[in-house]
């Protein structure tokens, strides 16, 4: 679990640096589509990655 908490926070800064670069690109009026459909993917994983490592720590609680 600590590997999982390890990479998702890794993941979410990795977010946060393109969504970084994203707003660099729109500052300088550069086309942003296929930033902002990556960005998109990126979350999207993000959130089903958090919610199975949740359901995940909810099964191991139960063997508790």
């Amino acid at each position: 679990m600590a590997q999982v908490e390890r990479d998702l926070r890794a993941a979410s800064e990795d977010i946060a640096h393109q969504q970084e670069t994203l707003n660099n690109l729109r500052r300088h009026g550069e086309d942003t589509t296929e930033a902002v459909r990556s960005i998109g993917i990126l979350e999207h994983t993000d959130l089903v990655l958090s919610s199975l490592r949740d359901q995940l720590a909810d099964e191991l609680a139960a063997l508790d």
